[in-house]
């Protein structure tokens, strides 16, 4: 199509440093995409968590369609819920603690401890 209109699409290649970085930020971006569902799925389908986060939004002033609209979801009240699953699920602990969903504790001469950052947030717990 370039060629019938006459516009020179000049290629470049990438270099290898800037192949790791597109395919780092794509991991992230699959890691952040399974997190929004996880969280959104732990809201609606889990009736006590759907009790609990729904009044916490609704006390807020958001309806459920702006819940839906905006993708929100919850975190259950453990320490690593969320890690554990993604870590079954096949995602990396890396790309985890990289885009901030989890925190890794390094602990000499024993296995690291794995975090969810976002476990349990409301109001009333700082």
């Amino acid at each position: 199509m370039a060629k019938k209109y006459n516009i020179e699409i000049e290629e470049t290649e990438q270099t290898d440093e800037q192949k790791e970085q597109a395919d780092e930020k794509e991991s992230m971006y699959l890691v952040s995409e399974y997190a929004q569902k996880y969280f959104s799925e732990v809201l609606w389908e889990r009736e006590l968590v759907k009790a609990i986060g729904l009044s916490y939004f609704r006390e807020r002033g958001f309806t459920d369609d702006t819940i839906k609209s905006f993708s929100l979801g919850y975190c259950l009240d453990q320490w690593d819920s969320f890690t554990n699953t993604a870590l079954d699920k096949k995602y990396k602990l890396e790309y985890l603690e990289k885009t901030g969903l989890s925190i890794v504790k390094k602990q000499e001469g024993q296995e690291d401890r794995k975090f969810d950052r976002f476990q349990y947030r409301r109001k009333d717990r700082r």
